[in-house]
């Protein structure tokens, strides 16, 4: 049996799947028969495809500073060149980005372009 934790893995923004399967769909979806096979889904497969989602709906966040997983905010750090210190927490990471993206306000076109090089 899944976990109890994994009903919270992925949220239904992206996809309405939790661990008992599509918990809904409109009704014409609900014909094709891609989706027949996925409400049929064993219980390792299930599991396999709410990681999934879950990696997907993590790579999205990592596009925002405050939603960030651990890997974006080493990717904003070396956007920024910012050296994190070892006893920093994900929050204070996050508040050094935050706080560096805001030192020269307004951001110019060509100064973006050179971050983004």
């Amino acid at each position: 049996m899944i976990t109890e934790g994994i009903d919270n893995a992925i949220s239904s923004r992206i996809m309405f799947f939790n661990k008992y399967g599509f918990y809904y769909l409109p009704d014409f979806l609900k014909e094709f028969k891609e989706f027949r096979k996925l409400r049929n889904l064993s219980e390792s497969e299930k599991f396999e495809l709410l990681k999934i989602f879950k990696n997907i709906e993590g790579e999205l966040n990592d596009n925002f500073i405050n939603d960030s997983t651990e890997i974006g905010v080493e990717s904003w750090e070396r956007v920024m060149g910012i050296t994190p210190k070892v006893y920093d927490t994900l929050n204070d990471r996050k508040f050094r980005i935050l706080t560096r993206l805001n030192e020269k306000l307004p951001y110019k076109y060509r100064e973006a372009e050179r971050w983004l090089a």
